[in-house]
């Protein structure tokens, strides 16, 4: 039991920090397909995607950068446990974001609450899960 929880927390951190790495690079470097992404993965279509544009770029380089810390805290969660208590807040943050501004990701994102809140399930979970790998990793 104790293998499979190190393994869900492994793979999960692994996930998001690919996640990161991935949806940094396409922010930064391919904009039109991270809109086409954010879409099709989140339902997100803004009405302004012009100044949007200048945005992701440094979007981008800061979800490159939480990506890779997310990586060296796999290899060595003793070690970068800082960057695990970052990804839980990180979560926590998004989680608040999507909770509190609902209706503005709904009218300027046109993010469906449903959707939204799926989404606040997954990061949810992956709260858990850190907190978890904390705690395992703490004790």
């Amino acid at each position: 039991m104790e293998k499979t929880i190190e393994y869900i927390n492994i793979g999960y951190v692994s996930l998001l920090s690919i996640y990161h790495v991935f949806t940094g690079v396409i922010s930064m470097f391919f904009p039109n397909f991270a809109f086409h992404f954010y879409k099709k993965f989140y339902g997100c279509d803004p009405l302004s995607k012009d100044m949007l544009v200048i945005v992701l770029k440094p979007w981008g380089a800061l979800s490159i950068f939480a990506g890779i810390m997310g990586l060296f805290a796999v290899y060595d969660p003793e070690r970068y446990i800082g960057v695990i208590v970052s990804l839980v807040l990180l979560l926590f943050l998004r989680i608040y974001y999507r909770l509190f501004f609902e209706k503005d990701l709904y009218s300027k994102g046109k993010i469906s609450p449903l959707r939204n809140r799926i989404n606040v399930s997954l990061l949810f979970i992956g709260c858990c899960i850190l907190i978890s790998w904390l705690i395992r990793t703490v004790f």
